[in-house]
């Protein structure tokens, strides 16, 4: 019910603000990238995870920087 509150806000305020409407799918899709990130620790290689989380982590700054 909280989150519902908080997104119904967002979306309020999205209305006079849409800088924010940018941002929800960013907001949403890093912690997805993260959470592949630490499948892909678990499951894979370590040389070849480790390599694929660098990269996800420069997209992850480049996407903050944008």
């Amino acid at each position: 019910m909280e989150v519902e509150r908080l997104f119904q806000k967002t979306l309020d305020s999205s209305a006079s603000n849409p800088s924010i409407v940018m941002l929800l799918p960013i907001i949403f899709v890093l912690p997805l990238l993260l959470f592949l990130d630490c499948v892909e620790l678990l499951f894979l290689e370590p040389k070849v995870s480790k390599t694929t989380s660098s990269s996800l982590r420069v997209m992850v700054t480049m996407s903050y920087n944008v």
